[in-house]
């Protein structure tokens, strides 16, 4: 099944950041859940338009990290509208009880606050150095969505202030056979295997109604 989180930073404002230089924020996603596999699939603009040309210094996806469009801090005060959102898809196999699909995980969103204080604009996002961190963790019924919105505060010495507004839902119920690492990860007493019989690929059939209408 499909789990999507969006993720929208929006605004950032610089309180009272005493470095001037060059800022952005960095976003990853992970889930409490340690069978899901997580990635942050695309970058939309504030309507829901997939935008697939965003790259440095706007806002772009680097190895499954979000990171905003690159801000120039020159004064306090400084509000950066963000006008991106992005998707984390949060992967995951279930088995006998399709009920699972709804059970309640823990997301955590980490959120690094990155800076170069160079003269000109970074050539690339490797050139910047975390700063300062911050964790947001939240727990998401599946079942009913999680729509929130939460006012981030870095630390005393980087004071700046970012919104943060997640929506989460199930968003997909795929039927398509498991890969055959799950399968042979599964334990054998699992609803569509037996200690006596290898683990196979279940068919359609016994995936919806059991080995015995199979």
């Amino acid at each position: 099944m499909s789990r999507r989180l969006l993720v929208s930073l929006c605004p950032f404002v610089n309180l009272d950041l005493f470095k001037q230089g060059y800022y952005h924020v960095r976003c990853r996603m992970e889930d409490s859940d340690t069978r899901s596999r997580v990635a942050c699939s695309e970058v939309v603009d504030t309507l829901g338009a997939q935008l697939s040309d965003y790259t440095y210094p706007g806002a772009t996806l680097m190895e499954g990290t979000f990171l905003t469009q690159t801000m120039q801090i020159e004064y306090t005060k400084q509000n950066f509208m963000l006008g991106e959102s992005f998707i984390f898809v949060s992967e995951l196999p279930f088995f006998s009880d399709y009920t699972e699909a709804y059970v309640p995980s823990r997301v955590t969103i980490r959120l690094d606050l990155m800076y170069s204080g160079s003269d000109d604009m970074p050539d690339s996002p490797s050139d910047f150095q975390c700063v300062s961190s911050r964790t947001l963790s939240v727990n998401v019924d599946w079942h009913k969505g999680l729509h929130e919105h939460f006012p981030v505060l870095f630390d005393y010495f980087h004071l700046a202030s970012l919104g943060v507004t997640l929506h989460a839902s199930l968003y997909e119920l795929c039927l398509e056979p498991f890969p055959s690492s799950l399968v042979s990860a599964t334990p054998q007493k699992s609803w569509y295997t037996s200690q006596n019989h290898p683990p196979e690929l279940p068919s359609l059939v016994a995936l919806l109604f059991g080995l015995a209408a199979a």
